[in-house]
């Protein structure tokens, strides 16, 4: 608990850092300052990764007991659950169809939750013969959000670190693979390029 406490506050304390407006404002004048770093609010990111740089590496005993309060996969399940509720309202906000995409994104949850998760583990355990600390991290990857879910999955069913690193693999090489051919698939079916058309 006061190693998550500690956490917390530090960045806190990184985010307000990466407000203020000496590094954060991209109007200078607006805020009758002289200059700016420009960096917008994201600049609290940049202190934070130099402040973890410093304790991981200075203070080892600090970084030692609060290694039990920074377990990624708690993390990047807390970042993909306050990135998908802040895209829905920002949607929600700019077009004014609230109850259109709630219920959309109600499908999609039902859909990549109950439906590919489910069928991805079942194909995985039953055709494939994968146990279970490879199907569910793996059923994660393919149908929910790819590399950061088959992190957290893994690290949520306390799978061997080589698992979640290797489904992560995984999904990567496939979407580049599949990214490639979809653009030819796409040029060759609908017969324009998938690449920005420059005049002349």
């Amino acid at each position: 608990m006061i190693g998550f406490f500690s956490i917390f506050w530090l960045s806190y304390l990184c985010w307000l850092l990466g407000h203020y407006a000496y590094f954060a404002a991209t109007d200078p004048k607006k805020y009758n300052i002289p200059w700016s770093l420009k960096l917008t609010g994201e600049g609290g990111f940049i202190f934070a990764l130099a402040l973890g740089l410093i304790i991981g590496n200075f203070f080892r005993a600090f970084a030692q007991f609060l290694s039990e309060a920074y377990r990624p996969e708690s993390y990047f399940k807390t970042a993909i659950g306050l990135v998908g509720a802040l895209l829905g309202l920002k949607s929600a906000e700019a077009f004014g169809l609230a109850s259109a995409i709630f219920f959309r994104g109600l499908c999609a949850i039902v859909e990549a939750y109950l439906i590919y998760w489910a069928l991805v583990y079942f194909i995985a355990r039953r055709y494939f013969k994968f146990s279970k600390e490879w199907s569910a991290p793996l059923a994660a990857g393919i149908s929910i959000c790819g590399v950061s879910a088959a992190i957290a999955a893994g690290g949520a069913i306390r799978a061997r670190p080589v698992v979640p690193i290797m489904v992560a693999s995984l999904v990567v090489i496939f979407a580049v693979i599949e990214l490639t051919i979809y653009l030819f698939l796409h040029r060759f079916f609908s017969g324009k390029s998938p690449w920005l058309l420059v005049p002349g």
